[in-house]
């Protein structure tokens, strides 16, 4: 199982020319030759994995159609991505370019579970609010609300992450947390029922009821990479 802190997330939306399978080759290509390149040219990279959106954000286009997620083990590694500026990583075509930190006291990372799907959600804490209400916010971030979104909807676990890096093909400053959850079939399908948001019972503080949601996003795990021992160029 993978424990790694850091979170890379590279995100583009593909041509949607060609029929579903030459979408199917594409997608195949990402996993067999582009992952594995990704995983021996950083070895602090512990894992990279190839999600394909499936529930958009209802409120509109809110987040890229294809996402390749890097584990990342430490912090050079973390920064040497951050300084990319070539080789297709970074181009101006990316959709997002995202680094995240896991906060303290999570373990895992999105991909090291079995699970085919994973919930994003990035959030910010009100702009205006001090460091007693981000303080607020964040302890009822970590408890009670990702373990009631976990309980209620069904998913198998829930990690959060602080944004330490990275832009967004809009230009704007990309959420200050995302939080990921790990799901199935039925977790996907429950979640979309109304009496199941309706079962939250904890409102939160002040400060939690002006947070901005910028997007939650559905995707689904297309394949992944994870180096053998003894494998690394």
């Amino acid at each position: 199982m993978s424990d790694s802190p850091f979170l890379v997330l590279l995100g583009s939306d593909p041509p949607s020319v060609g029929s579903p399978s030459d979408a199917a080759l594409r997608d195949a290509r990402i996993v067999q030759e582009l992952l594995p390149d990704l995983v021996g040219r950083w070895t602090g990279v512990t894992r990279a994995s190839y999600l394909r959106l499936v529930v958009p954000d209802a409120r509109g286009d809110r987040g890229p159609h294809a996402l390749v997620v890097l584990d990342v083990a430490d912090a050079s590694t973390f920064t040497s991505l951050r300084d990319t500026r070539t080789e297709g990583l970074a181009t101006s075509g990316d959709r997002w370019f995202l680094g995240w930190e896991r906060r303290p006291g999570w373990r895992g990372t999105p991909t090291d579970a079995a699970a085919p799907y994973v919930f994003l959600v990035g959030m910010d804490a009100p702009a205006d609010a001090d460091e007693a209400e981000i303080d607020a916010f964040n302890a009822f971030y970590d408890d009670p609300h990702v373990p009631e979104v976990v309980s209620v909807l069904g998913y198998q676990r829930g990690i959060r992450y602080a944004n330490a890096w990275g832009r967004v093909r809009s230009g704007d400053a990309p959420p200050a947390y995302l939080a990921a959850y790990d799901g199935d079939e039925d977790t996907i399908r429950a979640a979309e029922h109304p009496d199941r948001l309706s079962a939250f019972t904890e409102p939160g503080p002040e400060v939690w009821q002006r947070r901005t949601t910028h997007w939650r996003l559905v995707y689904r795990r297309v394949g992944g990479f994870v180096p053998l021992s003894g494998t690394r160029r």
